[in-house]
């Protein structure tokens, strides 16, 4: 056996019929030599067995391996590469190999993890349950993974149970929901006695199981159950910017997003369409509304931070191109009020207080889209927010005119899926921290929707804590989406001193 960079590789005598079964026959393997290749990143675990009563070593190698369903389209499988041979006595060598791929295939990961497991039962298509028994429990248990496995029954459910949950034993919430459910689980804890605590040492993070799934595209870039559950497996800790909302006397948490205007409407006026159109409800709807023109005027007061898109760019190519994934967990050591366990206090207030001075004024009388994202993907195909991050302390705040023609309109929006929506002029696309907006018209009502979920139409108010959250993701210090386009094109300095 012989570690690559990123593979291990196996030249397995027995494979190629020969009698020789010596540890020596298994310990040189190169690329071009090797019987089997497992790349590190699909290693669960890694174990050396001495049985004593047979005098055999017995290597078990647990790992995924990609199967095609017969439907169509592709899993994760856990299976495991057992061999073993003749040995008087445990092999020091062999079991200091089998501890240097068990790190190096988790890197900076925990492996075991202890995963308090949420499912809702009725998310999506009412398949969760089966989901998670079937593709994603197999993998955690072949990563050594225990589960604390429960059923939420209500909305609100989720907020309940992580409230009195023993985070410290535990390492990780699993929401196996849409998106939903992991909003409940971050204001669980945040309603905890100890809440700052709470949200540092407890990651939250999602098997997709509803429509949207943005959580799960975003930290391991799937909306595929099995390919989640490895994300999680191998997930690094990671600060999570969260976004308290406050309207009337009330106080929440917002991970995701919030919206008003055409994106609220999708998500929550479109519901009367769901069990006859599925998801094609939103593409009706978006076509009903473009071609109205339709307006949502409103009131907008925002703390402007990076108003310039090539700015915003240039931030996003900073961060990205450096690892940021100790520095953030520093930075939020370093910065935290070590002297208080309670939520953050609002720099700017609630939405009953007046608007500060500094605050910029954005015309709203023709806004057609108002949509700030904690997060890029808010969908398979939908990456709104192409220039956000996990933990830069800023809020991404997209604006749109509804009043601009329908064949524009369409084309802007087509522009989510091709990777050019950021650099449309007809988007402002800017870097916030806080912002207030205002319906008009609140009597007839209308949708707010805070990471898909329906809030009152009435006068709200946000503003961002830097790494006030904690999930996994793949790197430690970014999501899995491909950015703005050209990011990573070099500048004119750049060439010119190359």
């Amino acid at each position: 056996m012989t570690i690559g960079d990123s593979t291990l590789y196996i030249l397995d005598i027995n494979a190629k019929r020969s009698t020789r079964t010596s540890l020596h026959a298994m310990g040189e393997a190169g690329p071009g030599q090797a019987t089997h290749s497992i790349p590190l990143r699909n290693i669960l675990w890694f174990h050396v067995d001495h049985l004593k009563r047979t005098q055999q070593t017995v290597i078990s190698i647990a790992y995924v391996k990609e199967e095609r369903k017969w439907q169509g389209g592709s899993y994760l499988k856990p299976t495991r590469y057992i061999r073993a041979f003749r040995s008087p006595k445990p092999t020091d060598d062999l079991s200091h190999f089998a501890s240097t791929v068990q790190v190096r295939a988790y890197g900076r990961a925990q492996s075991a993890k202890r995963a308090f497991v949420l499912i809702n039962p009725h998310a999506g298509k009412g398949n969760a349950v089966r989901v998670f028994e079937n593709e994603v429990r197999p993998i955690f248990d072949a990563a050594h993974m225990k589960c604390h496995v429960i059923l939420t029954e209500r909305v609100g459910h989720g907020v309940d149970l992580v409230k009195e949950m023993d985070i410290t034993a535990h390492d990780v919430i699993v929401a196996c929901s849409g998106d939903g459910l992991p909003h409940e689980c971050f204001n669980g804890l945040a309603q905890r006695p100890d809440p700052r605590l709470a949200l540092e040492a407890m990651p939250v993070v999602m098997i997709p199981c509803g429509s949207g799934n943005g959580m799960a595209l975003n930290l391991f870039g799937t909306h595929k159950a099995s390919y989640a559950a490895l994300g999680i497996v191998k997930g690094v800790r990671t600060p999570l910017d969260l976004v308290s909302i406050t309207q009337g006397t009330s106080r929440s948490l917002s991970f995701l997003s919030q919206a008003f205007g055409l994106m609220a409407d999708l998500d929550l006026g479109t519901e009367h369409m769901r069990k006859i159109l599925g998801n094609q409800r939103f593409f009706v709807g978006f076509m009903q509304r473009v071609f109205q023109k339709k307006t949502y005027p409103c009131d907008i007061h925002v703390k402007v931070e990076i108003e310039q898109k090539a700015a915003v760019k240039e931030l996003y190519r900073e961060r990205t191109q450096r690892d940021l994934g100790d520095a953030a967990e520093r930075h939020r050591a370093d910065t935290g009020d070590s002297t208080s366990n309670q939520l953050p206090d609002l720099k700017y207030g609630t939405v009953n207080n007046d608007i500060p001075e500094d605050w910029q004024s954005i015309p709203g009388s023709n806004i057609g889209n108002f949509y700030c994202g904690n997060m890029a993907y808010m969908a398979p195909d939908a990456n709104f927010f192409p220039a956000a991050m996990p933990n830069d302390g800023f809020i991404d705040l997209v604006t749109t005119d509804g009043t601009i023609p329908p064949l524009k309109a369409i084309q802007m929006q087509q522009g989510v899926e091709t990777g050019h929506f950021f650099d449309n002029p007809l988007v402002e696309y800017r870097k916030i921290s806080a912002y207030r907006l205002t319906p008009h018209n609140q009597e007839k009502g209308g949708h707010v929707s805070i990471d898909g979920e329906h809030f009152d139409f009435a006068p709200f108010q946000a503003e961002v804590h830097e790494g006030l959250g904690t999930t996994l993701t793949l790197t430690g210090y970014k999501y899995e989406a491909p950015g703005p386009k050209d990011w990573d094109r070099p500048t004119t300095r750049e060439r010119v001193l190359a």
